[in-house]
């Protein structure tokens, strides 16, 4: 996970991201750097999918399957309803927006599965 992000973040953050959006990608180079905030919000996800899929393993381990279905629930529900205000009330554009709601919608359900597993988590370490 921290090799993954450390390398999203070293190709985000240098001239390397345009060369891949603009040479492999086939952008042009306006939407290149178009994409690139959308980019750095998006460079936390693979940290906050591995600690989703802990607390997620950890639930289904112990048969709450449950809230497992409510955090999946909680992750649509927080991307829809990040998209529908970040368009309806900012001038984002949509990647930007797309982008936020998708960091937002998995950080509530991974926050709500961590709530619910820590317990779980700590007797696992054990």
């Amino acid at each position: 996970v921290i090799v993954t992000t450390a390398v999203l973040a070293l190709i985000a953050t240098t001239p390397l991201l345009t060369m891949i959006y603009v040479h492999i990608y086939g952008l042009r180079p306006d939407l290149a750097e178009f994409a690139r905030v959308p980019t750095y919000v998006l460079m936390s996800l693979p940290f906050i999918a591995v600690a989703y899929s802990l607390y997620r393993s950890a639930l289904i381990t112990a048969r709450q399957n449950v809230k497992v279905t409510i955090s999946t629930m909680m992750e649509v529900g927080g991307i829809a309803g990040t998209m529908i205000l970040l368009v309806g009330l900012t001038d984002l554009n949509g990647a930007l927006a797309a982008a936020l709601s998708m960091a937002a919608g998995r950080s509530f359900s991974t926050l709500y599965l961590r709530w619910n597993a820590r317990r779980l988590v700590v007797s696992m370490r054990s």
